[in-house]
């Protein structure tokens, strides 16, 4: 799994581990990745028997991997787009894209779980 002090996904590990009651027990077997990428490579070439990353990486190597199961979060995974006050004009079309029924339909392709703003 990705280390936890530095890797996003490592802390979403930990952090399900640690809600499911076995991250004392785990924790002295893990190997930690510098990314997401590294572990779900090192899972592909069969250098670790599992790993833990996010489903849309996993689905990126699906003929590789096989995803077995999916750690519950208490807070789920969110990436926020907004508009700064010192954004470049150009900053509120795409903010209007990525909201739009194309993008929106792209990211749910790729394993996006999408919801639109309120």
């Amino acid at each position: 799994m990705g280390q936890p002090d530095s890797v996003p996904a490592g802390r979403y590990a930990q952090a399900s581990l640690t809600d499911l009651g076995v991250w004392p027990s785990l924790q002295e077997r893990l190997v930690y990745g510098q990314n997401v990428r590294q572990v779900l490579d090192w899972v592909a070439r069969g250098e670790a028997g599992a790993g833990m990353v996010y489903a849309t990486d996993a689905a990126v190597m699906a003929d590789d991997v096989q995803t077995v199961v999916t750690l519950p979060l208490q807070t789920p995974v969110e990436y926020q787009a907004a508009v700064t006050g010192r954004a470049p004009a150009a900053a509120e079309p795409l903010l209007e894209f990525l909201n739009g029924p194309q993008a929106q339909a792209t990211l749910e392709a790729a394993g996006f779980l999408t919801e639109r703003p309120e």
